[in-house]
């Protein structure tokens, strides 16, 4: 076991509450850095196409919010 993961745990050896933390920070992790990238995506995008209305910001958070629907529909709690 990591030092960092000791930390994080303690000194448990481990149980079934414990797997479903790691999963979670996994799944967050993942989410995180698909929509920073996906948020420089955007800022190109609207600094290429200049719309009247929009940012960057609120399409990188509904699309956030549409991803966590999508995972927690798939894998459930």
């Amino acid at each position: 076991m990591s030092a960092a993961r000791q930390l994080r745990v303690g000194q448990s050896g481990g149980g079934e509450g414990e797997v479903g933390e790691v999963q979670t920070e996994i799944y967050f992790f993942m989410c995180f850095g698909v929509l920073m990238m996906l948020f420089f995506v955007f800022c190109g995008i609207i600094e290429h196409y200049k719309p009247k209305y929009g940012h960057e910001t609120g399409a990188t958070i509904v699309l956030g919010i549409f991803m966590s629907l999508l995972i927690y529909a798939i894998k459930g709690d």
